[in-house]
């Protein structure tokens, strides 16, 4: 399928599959056309809690359109996207992800991906809300991550268990690759305190990040299907951001 970015830069993308730990997992690849740009590594996508949306193609044409080959990882590959009527709903379902799924999944469209024409080996990680978080965790247990972007990802845990063992906070320590952090002033599932004590480890660590926070924004800030929780301004600005972050990590 061919499409235009928003920069009017051609997109080829098309479904594709690729192998997983425990299952062929399932994703969505946009790419600049050749004639169009010369690719500058690769972004593996994880969308939110409900899955690999026309929303996230879109967002990865976007990416796309920067230069990069994107992945959009669907992490439902194995049992369908869930149906969520509510926020507790939302809230049971991540609880029940296990964590070294979600992590051996991004791991394993990293490896894919590395090797897929016009990327030279190095990928970054993006996500929002739950890809987010899952964005954060990939980027403290991968090694070969060359960057890491969170958009609203969420960063503690109430309770740990053997599916939720560590949170983002607890892996912030082992932070690998460079964190570019995308947050709302107002988001009640990322709280100020909780911010704040990622920034304190990751400046004690002497780690590479940057954190952002977006006054007058929510959760879901970056999200054009939720106008309630869309702030137009607040995401272009996100993105800009984001452009900037992915061409110096993965410039050729």
């Amino acid at each position: 399928m061919n499409a235009t970015a928003d920069d009017g830069v051609a997109i080829d993308s098309h479904e594709v599959e690729f192998p997983g730990v425990d299952a062929t997992l399932r994703g969505f690849l946009a790419r600049p056309t050749e004639r169009a740009a010369t690719a500058r590594g690769g972004v593996v996508l994880f969308p939110d809690v409900f899955g690999l949306s026309a929303l996230y193609r879109k967002i990865a044409a976007r990416i796309a359109g920067f230069g990069h080959v994107v992945l959009a990882l669907d992490p439902y590959s194995r049992e369908g996207p869930p149906t969520l009527p509510d926020m507790a709903a939302v809230e049971r379902w991540i609880a029940n992800l296990p964590d070294d799924r979600l992590v051996g999944d991004v791991e394993a469209a990293t490896t894919w991906l590395a090797t897929s024409p016009g990327v030279d080996s190095r990928v970054a990680v993006l996500g929002f809300c739950m890809g987010g978080q899952v964005a954060i965790q990939s980027a403290c247990r991968i090694p070969r991550l060359s960057a890491c972007v969170s958009f609203y990802g969420m960063l503690r845990y109430d309770r740990r268990d053997e599916r939720k063992p560590a949170s983002p906070l607890d892996l912030a320590p082992r932070l690998g690759c460079p964190l570019l952090g995308l947050y709302g002033a107002d988001d009640r599932l990322v709280p100020v305190e909780d911010r704040v004590a990622l920034e304190t480890i990751l400046r004690r660590e002497g780690k590479s990040f940057a954190l952002h926070v977006f006054g007058g924004a929510g959760h879901a800030f970056a999200n054009e299907g939720r106008p309630d929780a869309f702030r137009p301004e607040a995401t272009d600005v996100a993105w800009a951001l984001v452009r900037d972050f992915l061409d110096r990590r993965l410039r050729a």
